[in-house]
C-alpha cells in the first residue's frame, strides 16, 4: 500500500434561486468527491479514486520477476589500473563481459559496491582506504545491474564528501537504484524503491561498521547503521505500507571475516529482521561464500529466503577461499493478487580470475560460471589452486545441494 496524503475537493455555491442550486446539488451528487493521490516517494504514483477502485473487479495480472544477486565488488588497485589505455581512458566493460549475459537476462541484477567508487576528485587507492573511478560504475550499469549496495565498512574511507560525490554519479542513472548511502538528512530518510512488472520493491542496506571511522556528527545520515535497530524497525515498516517485497542487505559483522560459517550476529539479526516481515536478506562483508536458506517465522508462518554471504564478485584477493563466489537466483511471482518468493531459489557458482594475459603481459581480471571455468582456464590462474574440483568442493562444503545451479 503506497502513502497517500489525501485532500477533497468539494464543489460548493452560494445560496442561489432554488432552481440553479437543485442544478448544483445534483451535479455535485453526479460528480461525487475526487480524492488526490500524492506521494512524495513515488510521484508517478497512478492516481485512484474511490470510484475506479469499486469499479474494477479484474486483479493484476499473475507476473513473475527473475533476480540475480553477487557478492563484493572489490576494486584493489591492480583492478583500478588494469583497464587505463594510454591516452587515460578508463574503459572497465571487458572486465565483466564473461558475466554479462547472465547479468543482463534477470529483471533485477543486484551488486554489492564493497569499496567506493567516488571518481577523480578523489586519488584513487586501494588498502586500506580504497576509492576507484566513476568508469567502474557505469561499465557495470552496461553489464546489465540494476541495484547498487553501497553501506560497507569501506564507504567513508574518503570522508563523506566523497560518499557525496559517488552520490552524485548514480544520480546520472536515474535508471538504476542505489541506496545504503546518503547525501542528506532528507535521503536517510527515505526508502529506495523500484518497481518491475507492478511489483513495487524496497530495498534496505545498512552496515555494522566503518572500520573505526566515526560518522560524523554534523552528518549522521550519511550512511544507514545496522546497529540502529530502531531505524531499520522504522524503515521496513514504512517500506510495507509501500511495497509488495522488501530485500535488506545487512553488511553485517561477520565475527572472523574469511569464515564459511554463519555466527551469532548473522543469526541474530536473521531472526530481527524475520519479525520485522522482511521478504529476502542477501548478506555481505566475509569475502567468502555462506550458506542459504530459508527461515520461517513461528509466529506468522511467512518464510524469508536469506543468503548469509555470496563473497566476493571480483578482487584482487590471493586466497583461493577469496576468489569463490556465488551468484544468488530467485524468482518473485505475484499470482491471484498475492505476491511471494517461489520456493525454487539457487546459488550459481563463480570464479574471479585474473592471469598474466593484458596489455603489456599486465593483468587481466574476469568472472566466469563455473561451467564456464574451464581447466584450461584454471590453468593460467595467477593464484594456484583455484581448479574446477577445488570450487566443487567449496561448493558442496557449504551449500546443500539441491540448492546449487551448476549449469
Amino acid at each position: 500500500m503506497k502513502d497517500k496524503e489525501k485532500s477533497k475537493k468539494i464543489i460548493s455555491t452560494a445560496l442561489v434561486p432554488v432552481v440553479i442550486a437543485l442544478i448544483c446539488f445534483t451535479v455535485a451528487a453526479v460528480c461525487g468527491r475526487t480524492a488526490m493521490n500524492k506521494d512524495k516517494e513515488n510521484p508517478t504514483a497512478t492516481v485512484q479514486t474511490k470510484a475506479t477502485t469499486e469499479s474494477t473487479t479484474q486483479r493484476p495480472a499473475d507476473v513473475e520477476i527473475s533476480f540475480v544477486a553477487v557478492g563484493d565488488n572489490l576494486m584493489h588497485m591492480p583492478l583500478v589500473d588494469a583497464y587505463v589505455s594510454a591516452d587515460g581512458t578508463r574503459d572497465y566493460r571487458p572486465m565483466y563481459a564473461t558475466m554479462k549475459p547472465y547479468i543482463e537476462s534477470a529483471d533485477v541484477a543486484i551488486i554489492d559496491l564493497e569499496t567506493l567508487l567516488a571518481g577523480e576528485e578523489f586519488d584513487y587507492s586501494g588498502y586500506p582506504c580504497f576509492n576507484g573511478p566513476w568508469e567502474d560504475a557505469e561499465a557495470l550499469i552496461d553489464t546489465g545491474f540494476d541495484v547498487f549496495t553501497s553501506a560497507t565498512n569501506h564507504a567513508l574511507d574518503k570522508g563523506v564528501d566523497a560518499i557525496v560525490e559517488e552520490r552524485r554519479l548514480f544520480k546520472k542513472h536515474p535508471e538504476v537504484t542505489h541506496t545504503g548511502i546518503n547525501d542528506s538528512a532528507e535521503e536517510y530518510n527515505s526508502i529506495r524503491y523500484r518497481e518491475v512488472k507492478g511489483i513495487k520493491i524496497a530495498f534496505l542496506n545498512y552496515t555494522y561498521m566503518t572500520n573505526g571511522i566515526p560518522i560524523p556528527s554534523d552528518s549522521p545520515w550519511c550512511i544507514n547503521s545496522l546497529t540502529d535497530k530502531e531505524k531499520i524497525k522504522a524503515d521496513v515498516e514504512k517500506a510495507r505500507k509501500n511495497a509488495d517485497l522488501i530485500i535488506v542487505f545487512p553488511h553485517w559483522d561477520s565475527g572472523v571475516e574469511y569464515s564459511n560459517d554463519i555466527n551469532s550476529v548473522e543469526r541474530e539479526y536473521t531472526q530481527f529482521f524475520s519479525e520485522l516481515g522482511v521478504d529476502v536478506v542477501i548478506g555481505s562483508h566475509p569475502h567468502v561464500i555462506q550458506p542459504m536458506e530459508w527461515i520461517t517465522n513461528e509466529k506468522t508462518g511467512k518464510q524469508m529466503l536469506v543468503y548469509y554471504a555470496l563473497g566476493n564478485f571480483i578482487s584482487h584477493q590471493t586466497e583461493p577461499r577469496c576468489l569463490v563466489g556465488a551468484m544468488a537466483q530467485f524468482s518473485v511471482k505475484r499470482e491471484n493478487g498475492n505476491v511471494f518468493v517461489k520456493e525454487n531459489a539457487k546459488v550459481m557458482p563463480i570464479v574471479t580470475h585474473y592471469s598474466y594475459s593484458g596489455k603489456n603481459g599486465g593483468l587481466q581480471f574476469s568472472t566466469y560460471v563455473y561451467k564456464e571455468y574451464t581447466d584450461s582456464l584454471a590453468s593460467s590462474q595467477v593464484v594456484g589452486g583455484v581448479t574446477r574440483s577445488y570450487v566443487k568442493e567449496t561448493f558442496e562444503r557449504v551449500y546443500d545441494e539441491k540448492y546449487i545451479n551448476w549449469e
